[in-house]
């Protein structure tokens, strides 16, 4: 049965979510374009997360951005985490200072429905160079251990098209002196996420004019109806059924048997992001988690509903 979508969620929710039927589009994810997750394994010591910038997922007309990275529990988990440092490949902080202009953290909505404290970050991509890469340690404030999310958004983003322009300097300057819990609060347009839409977030999108982000994480997942032999109820005589879907235009898509019972089939996904995907079919039924790997090097992960392979489906005559 497919569950209800919630509003700003989607990024999150997906990973250990069916993805039958369930479409991410660009259009729900705001100004956040990548989810990295993350895990806690020793209670004190920091969990590393290795994040490639490169030249063709940016549009960075100066050669430089600042790009905001949160870090947040998975639903189950219970860290706490907090982001103790980034550094560059030359073990430089890439961390603007703290604001202190007395704003709160927010529930970060985009990211999860669990408070966040983000960071702002000076990224830099020079003439000629190609890639940057940088080095993300998240720490446990209470140092226990666990599962966490690391999302990344575009900072002056205000309406979440995932580029700055006067579009989005229009709307911020609009909601100038806004809160969180006013009825008029907007979560993009609160740049710097300290709860008050205020001169920083407007200087931060005036600094981030014309950078656009060319990559946004998405996957759909449907079985082929011509597959399902019979009846619409995933129950099927073919032993090769076709999956047919949407992901990040040239990522990586992997259909992965849980108990192994068939070898994992991978494609890739063309320049619009469609895909289409053969699958072996085991007797009785296979339970697939399904893989998009992008190139910024996040993966979106979720299972699909069990599809069954029996000689004599319901309703084929």
């Amino acid at each position: 049965m497919e569950r209800p979508r919630k509003n700003h969620q989607c990024m999150f929710e997906i990973q250990d979510a069916q993805l039958e039927r369930r479409d991410v589009p660009a259009s729900n994810l705001g100004n956040t374009f990548a989810i990295v997750p993350g895990e806690i394994t020793k209670a004190g010591d920091p969990a590393v997360i290795q994040v490639k910038l490169t030249s063709d997922l940016f549009t960075l007309p100066k050669g430089k951005a600042t790009l905001g990275v949160a870090v947040a529990a998975t639903t189950a988990s219970t860290v706490q985490p907090m982001i103790s440092k980034v550094v560059n490949g030359s073990n430089k902080s890439v961390i603007q200072p703290p604001d202190h202009t007395g704003g709160k953290a927010v529930k970060a909505a985009v990211i999860t429905t669990k408070a966040a404290t983000p960071s702002l970050l000076n990224v830099q991509l020079g003439r000629g160079q190609k890639s940057s890469s940088y080095t993300v340690s998240v720490k446990d404030k209470a140092s226990t251990t666990g599962n966490f999310l690391s999302g990344f958004y575009l900072p002056g983003d205000a309406n979440g098209d995932l580029k700055v322009d006067k579009t989005d300097l229009a709307a911020i300057k609009s909601l100038m002196g806004v809160k969180v819990g006013d009825t008029k609060y907007s979560f993009n347009a609160d740049s710097n996420r300290n709860g008050i839409i205020d001169n920083a977030d407007m200087k931060l999108s005036q600094g981030n004019q014309g950078v656009a982000v060319k990559v946004t994480p998405m996957i759909t997942a449907r079985l082929d109806p011509a597959s399902d032999t019979g009846t619409a109820d995933r129950i099927t005589d073919v032993r090769s059924v076709k999956f047919q879907g949407v992901a990040t235009p040239g990522s990586t898509v992997t259909y992965t048997e849980v108990d192994s019972k068939t070898p994992p089939v991978s494609t890739q996904a063309d320049a619009t992001g469609n895909y289409t995907v053969t699958a072996s079919l085991a007797d009785g039924s296979n339970l697939f988690r399904v893989n998009a790997t992008d190139a910024f090097g996040q993966t979106i992960s979720g299972l699909l509903a069990p599809v069954t392979y029996q000689a004599n489906p319901p309703g084929k005559v």
